[in-house]
């Protein structure tokens, strides 16, 4: 395997670790916006 690949095999992992960081993140915003529409709607 070149170098090259090896960098690119890398920098892929990198990225699919940031992807699910960020799916994390959305997950926990819209289940705060969705507390906070029912927290309106109640209200």
């Amino acid at each position: 395997m070149t170098t090259l690949q090896s960098a690119m095999q890398v920098l892929v992992r990198r990225q699919g670790e940031q992807n699910k960081e960020h799916q994390r993140v959305l997950e926990e915003l819209s289940l705060k916006a969705e507390r906070n529409c029912v927290q309106k709607r109640g209200a």
